[in-house]
């Protein structure tokens, strides 16, 4: 738990991992009142013949063109870090964090990227922490595909960044909130 709110209240987060080196759980939110204005920017960023953005799919010259349009948006993400163990103890690990942070902050919506091999375990942890925290009737979540929720993208974006490093890090940081390093 932080001492400052991570996400405004009553906000819509949307979060995408990154697992290569550690696991990085990037969660991104739009403080914009017009999330329909958002998304339809971000669908805007999109290639014809694309139905998302990947950013790992994505050559250097995009991946750049991508990070300083988002970057102009009203989009942040907090990124949580766990040291690259167990791949599921570190999921669990930066998602009862992002929960925390997300009751602390009144957040109402959670939407997370579409894996079928973590969603029973995802779904488990969630409803755990929630219980824990007395919040389960004030926050909705779900499992969803990319193309439905473009701020899914700005997550996936943030997410690559902070695990390619170096200058990739360093572009991505106008759209970083906060990070959070979780101990081993």
């Amino acid at each position: 738990m932080t001492d400052l709110a991570a996400f405004p209240a009553r906000s819509s987060v949307f979060v995408d991992e990154s697992k290569a080196r550690e696991f990085i759980l990037a969660a991104s939110f739009t403080s914009s009142s017009s999330h329909a204005e958002t998304n339809q920017k971000l669908r805007g960023l999109v290639r014809r013949g694309q139905r998302r953005i990947h950013f790992k799919s994505e050559s250097d010259s995009s991946r750049k063109r991508l990070l300083s349009e988002m970057a102009a948006l009203d989009v942040t993400a907090q990124v949580y870090i766990a040291p690259h163990q167990v791949p599921a103890a570190a999921r669990t690990q930066c998602l009862e964090h992002l929960i925390d942070d997300l009751v602390d902050s009144s957040a109402s919506r959670l939407i997370l990227e579409r894996d079928e091999s973590v969603q029973v375990s995802d779904r488990r942890v969630i409803r755990a922490r929630l219980d824990q925290r007395n919040y389960r009737r004030s926050l909705s979540y779900d499992h969803a595909s990319p193309h439905e929720y473009p701020l899914l993208w700005v997550s996936d974006a943030v997410a690559w960044c902070c695990q390619a490093g170096g200058d990739w890090r360093r572009r991505s940081e106008p759209l970083i909130g906060g990070v959070v390093r979780l101990a081993e």
